[in-house]
């Protein structure tokens, strides 16, 4: 996009390295959207081919910071040894959020297929209510932390994790439909990462908590190498 004083310009430049190059409109002063062959174009619609493939990202920036982090962790090798039995989530709550349908996650999961992980199901709010729980529980104790994501138990994972930095707690007992969530109800947030060894038929669980998506899968990324390295 450029200035109507540089069309000119711009189009000898393109004209000499051989790229094709077309006006289609201009910017509507002082409006939102822009202007083609007379006709203002406001907003872009979604349609229906588009909404499958998804070529046109999403004007929620919490559904958008999701689904960006979401296609980081799509076709990872290291991120599917992470991976718990049940599926692995990624949520991110919108600021000041109270209510589980203000937490957006995944409508399905991300599973290991093939040795990779493979994120099966749409962004949507209310998509995961078990770790939607767990951030509603650290918001409200004042925190910035509105996103979160669970991985495999197991004492290598804790390690890995204190290793890279993070303060693991351990979550004892538990009879409730989350127990991490109820322990940072009742306790606060004492910890980066909160391992729960699960229970008669419940597997178990880490979950980790972050200010943002991308800053989880940054850790996800840490610790998958961390453990990598534990193994050699």
């Amino acid at each position: 996009m450029v200035g109507e004083e540089a069309v000119e310009d711009v189009s000898r430049r393109a004209a000499s390295l051989g790229l094709p190059w077309a006006v289609i409109g201009e910017v509507v002063g002082g409006k939102a959207g822009v202007e083609v062959d007379g006709v203002e174009y406001a907003r872009v619609e979604r349609t229906p081919l588009d909404e499958l493939y998804g070529t046109i990202p999403t004007l929620d920036p919490v559904k958008a910071a999701l689904e960006s982090a979401l296609a980081r962790l799509d076709g990872s090798r290291d991120v599917a040894s992470l991976i718990p039995e049940v599926g692995m989530n990624l949520v991110y709550a919108k600021p000041g959020a109270v209510k589980l349908s203000d937490v957006a996650g995944l409508s399905g999961r991300i599973v290991k297929s093939l040795g990779r992980a493979r994120v099966c199901g749409k962004v949507a709010y209310g998509g995961s209510r078990h770790l939607a729980r767990v951030v509603l529980a650290a918001l409200k104790w004042g925190v910035e932390l509105r996103a979160a994501v669970n991985v495999r138990g197991g004492e290598e994972v804790a390690r890995a994790l204190r290793r890279i930095g993070l303060r693991v707690v351990d979550v004892e007992g538990g009879g409730g439909t989350c127990p991490i969530a109820d322990y940072i109800s009742e306790r606060g947030v004492e910890g980066d990462a909160y391992y729960h060894r699960g229970a008669h038929g419940v597997e178990p669980s880490i979950v980790i908590l972050g200010r943002s998506p991308g800053e989880l899968v940054e850790t996800l990324f840490k610790l998958a190498a961390e453990l990598r390295r534990g193994c050699s």
